[in-house]
């Protein structure tokens, strides 16, 4: 379904809202308003909780045994992934379920067996990514992070404004923090903003300091075989279903829901962190 948003906005506001010019947004990039890898926007996963979603996708290089967070939202390996191995001196950004490296469920598994992949939620346990390693640059600690559960998946689709669109030439979904009121550009002092829309990287670093996050197509892996890349987004959340699948987000152009895979495909993983409670709606 189309969502349109129209505005207009004085500049003064606009650049109180972002705190920074335009020359200024195109020399510090994206990693000018993050901290801790971790995006300034709250979302609620559930009536009375809320989290921040790390600066992008999760990434892991094997001959360093290396995990990172994309440099941008937008970042994706795509084709990389298919040089996927245990001495591997690449980055790979598609992982099977509950592929932490925790008890031998490493994350450069390429098995197409689903009785090879951890069988129970993930949630609160070292076969969650965050939970049992330290990435480098979301504080370097491990336990600062976890994957979303399939329940708080749907309750983010359900109560923040989300819609496919493409950021510097790569499709994907966007949604809005639960504070947000309206989409900015650095242009016009009325904007027209619908599905599928375009975002130069100067507005879109705007929009990422306000707190939008933005989930790459990024395709998905099969043994070794990758397909979709710039088509289809698949994001593991911390659920297993059945005697072969794990729930995940999954989007394309016209639709997104969360659904039952099986756990042998590598998907991306987009982790968040705790808002604490005492900055809880603020």
């Amino acid at each position: 379904m189309r969502k349109i948003f129209m505005f207009a906005l004085p500049l003064l506001a606009l650049l109180s809202l972002v705190n920074c010019s335009k020359a200024e947004d195109e020399k510090e990039g994206p990693v000018a308003n993050k901290k801790q890898g971790r995006l300034p926007g709250k979302f609620s996963v559930s009536a009375n909780k809320q989290v921040y979603f790390s600066m992008g996708n999760l990434q892991y290089q094997a001959s360093t045994s290396t995990w990172r967070f994309a440099e941008n939202q937008f970042d994706i390996l795509g084709e990389e992934n298919k040089n996927i191995s245990d001495s591997n001196e690449g980055w790979i950004d598609l992982f099977g379920f509950g592929t932490s490296g925790y008890k031998q469920k490493y994350p450069y598994m390429t098995s197409t067996n689903y009785y090879d992949y951890f069988g129970e939620n993930i949630s609160e346990s070292f076969y969650d990514w965050g939970q049992f390693n330290k990435i480098s640059n979301g504080g370097n600690k491990s336990g600062l992070w976890r994957a979303l559960s399939s329940e708080e998946w749907n309750y983010v689709l359900e109560h923040s404004t989300n819609f496919y669109t493409s950021v510097n030439e790569v499709n994907g979904l966007l949604f809005l923090p639960d504070d947000f009121n309206v989409i900015t550009f650095y242009s016009d002092s009325e904007v027209l903003v619908e599905e599928g829309e375009t975002f130069s990287l100067a507005d879109w670093y705007k929009m990422e300091a306000a707190g939008i996050v933005f989930l790459p197509c990024a395709g998905n892996r099969n043994g070794s075989g990758v397909g979709y890349v710039g088509e289809r987004g698949f994001y593991w959340s911390s659920t297993v279903s059945g005697n072969y699948g794990a729930d995940d987000l999954y989007f394309f152009a016209n639709s997104v829901t969360v659904r039952s895979d099986a756990r042998l495909n590598g998907f991306s993983v987009r982790l968040v962190s705790e808002v604490d409670e005492t900055e809880v709606k603020k």
